[in-house]
């Protein structure tokens, strides 16, 4: 890693002095010595744009903006780009119930949701709603063509426990792992789940912790509702 912080570095003062070339070749090295920090492909950029190589920018711009949609130098990087068509995707985030946080590619998105057509760069986008107050983190991924648009609906909805008398706990099926059950757990009376955009039938088992009340339904539980669970 301090390979690749010093390549940085000899490359931001080569790019400095016009030094195109040279900046090329250390911002290169500092790439293959560390992949993961986006701030070279930012360079790579920069360098290839004044080298006038304009595919060589667009490539690096957009692996950029692919990972670091939400960057520091994000809005500059989409403003080289915006005039260019057909080189940006369009991004809509929304969510059925409020997120304590949301996370795109592994950056924090500012701001609160719903995020209307936000041009980002073509590729694959992993988000992450998380609400520690029901206990949710909802992961939905989308893929995106340079021209296309898609959107990621965090679908969920609030599963309130009143199980008495005695007290009993509740699995539900996974709206997207049919078959598969999850257990709610005991921690909180009101727990954050995932459910289908369409509101279809999901598979739930409710029973007291001795298992001699057991009750199998089938359930409707619609994105934004808090469904009430009873003996």
């Amino acid at each position: 890693m301090a390979e690749a912080r010093d390549a940085f570095k000899r490359g931001r003062a080569a790019f400095k002095k016009k030094q195109y070339g040279d900046a090329l070749v250390y911002f290169h090295m500092g790439y293959a010595l560390a992949p993961d920090l986006p701030g070279f492909l930012r360079e790579l950029g920069a360098t290839y744009d004044k080298l006038q190589a304009k595919d060589k920018k667009n490539d690096f711009y957009r692996a950029y903006l692919l990972r670091r949609p939400f960057g520091k130098n994000a809005d500059e990087v989409r403003k080289e780009l915006a005039g260019q068509r057909g080189t940006l995707a369009t991004l809509t985030i929304e969510t059925s119930l409020p997120c304590e946080q949301v996370w795109v590619n592994g950056q924090l998105v500012p701001g609160k949701l719903p995020q209307k057509k936000l041009l980002v760069a073509p590729g694959r986008y992993k988000a992450l709603c998380l609400s520690n107050k029901y206990e949710l983190a909802n992961f939905e991924r989308t893929t995106i063509a340079a021209g296309g648009e898609a959107t990621i609906k965090f679908n969920w909805a609030i599963v309130a426990n009143k199980l008495e008398n005695p007290l009993g706990r509740i699995a539900i099926e996974k709206w997207d792992e049919p078959g598969t059950m999850m257990d709610l757990g005991v921690s909180s009376p009101e727990i954050g789940v995932p459910v289908a955009s369409d509101g279809r039938a999901l598979r739930m088992i409710v029973k007291d912790d001795p298992g001699t009340r057991v009750e199998e339904r089938s359930v409707r539980i619609r994105p934004g509702e808090t469904f009430v669970v009873k003996w």
